[in-house]
């Protein structure tokens, strides 16, 4: 029983010591590990206007783009084919109707 008191000391200190270095710091200093900045996020997009209207689509823009535009989420994109049976990318020069949004949508 002697001769394995060492080797049980050793273990519980190798498995146990690596997890308290990272509650107190790598350094042993004493202080908390440092956490990483939060990212910024960039503008809040604004919507164009939420009292509905057409819409001429142009080259390039699709139903998340124009949703992005005028509800100020392109995960609204679904409302506007709901509203105007077409395929997520609409050809160009075509005209939709954007949907007014309640006052309170969010």
């Amino acid at each position: 029983m002697d001769n394995r008191l060492p080797l049980v000391a050793f273990l519980v200190l190798a498995l146990c010591l690596p997890a308290y270095a990272l509650l107190v710091g790598t350094r042993g200093s004493g202080q908390m590990p440092r956490t990483p900045a939060r990212p910024t996020l960039g503008p809040v997009h604004q919507p164009e206007s939420t009292t509905g209207g057409w819409h001429e689509v142009r080259p390039g823009e699709n139903l998340r783009s124009i949703a992005r535009r005028y509800y100020g989420s392109g995960r609204l994109w679904r409302t506007l084919q709901l509203a105007n049976d077409v395929d997520r990318y609409p050809p160009p020069g075509s005209r939709i109707w954007v949907p007014g949004l309640a006052p309170d949508w969010d």
